[in-house]
């Protein structure tokens, strides 16, 4: 080969790494901002627990947030907070329910006023956790007294098959009560 040649050759060989490396951080950010949604079958599912719980109580409402056993909202990143948003839109409109008016959950004056339905709450308190065809979902169950008091708080942990094309419910089990 000639020095023309391998010059040229070099030359290619170069650019095509840098274009690699370019890229690379580009490919990175796909997959983090790819986090941020969840799945279509974490979706569904959510939507299929809160259908259950449609089902186990008459009357709720969703807390707008994830909430963990001692009711502390988990901390996270942006992406984080986008996944659990859409998780929790899913299992709403799946119950069929409003969202938790929080704002009367802290007013002394307006907690009185809340009806049964607006005292009940549902939340999740984690992500779907899916593995082949079984799939778990720990769900916080809660109850806003009428007066000041702590707040009745049960974190259930809801287990579902897939079968048939769909998730149908097999148990749940009762994780952490007050």
């Amino acid at each position: 080969m000639n020095a023309t040649r391998r010059r040229a050759t070099a030359l290619g060989y170069s650019l095509a790494i840098s274009l690699i490396a370019v890229s690379i951080p580009r490919h990175v950010a796909a997959q983090a901002a790819g986090r941020a949604i969840p799945d279509s079958a974490e979706v569904e599912l959510a939507r299929v627990v809160g259908e259950r719980l449609r089902r186990e109580h008459s009357a709720f409402v969703v807390f707008p947030t994830f909430l963990s056993a001692d009711g502390s909202v988990p901390e996270g990143s942006i992406e984080d907070f986008a996944r659990r948003s859409i998780l929790l839109d899913s299992l709403r409109r799946g119950a069929h329910a409003q969202y938790a008016d929080t704002l009367a959950y802290s007013d002394d004056r307006l907690r009185p006023k809340l009806s049964t339905a607006e005292r009940f709450f549902f939340t999740l308190a984690g992500e779907p956790s899916i593995q082949g065809d079984t799939a778990t979902v720990d769900i916080v169950e809660g109850k806003m007294p009428r007066t000041v008091g702590t707040i009745e708080r049960n974190v259930f942990r809801y287990w579902f098959v897939h079968s048939r094309g769909h998730w149908e419910f097999l148990r749940r089990t009762l994780l952490y009560a007050t």
